[in-house]
């Protein structure tokens, strides 16, 4: 398995939430990532922010 600093874009963030944030948390350089979702007005419409 790769590991998550290995990653970039899209296959990061699907690391980052297949794994609770365990795995990709910390990135490179000592940067550490957190995943915003946006709700809209309507619950069914939220969406992660890429």
């Amino acid at each position: 398995m790769t590991s998550a600093i290995d990653l970039h874009g899209d296959a990061h963030v699907d690391r980052y939430l297949e794994t609770d944030g365990e795995d990709g948390f910390h990135w490179r350089n000592g940067t550490t990532i957190l995943i915003l979702f946006t709700r809209a007005a309507s619950p069914a419409s939220s969406a992660a922010t890429r």
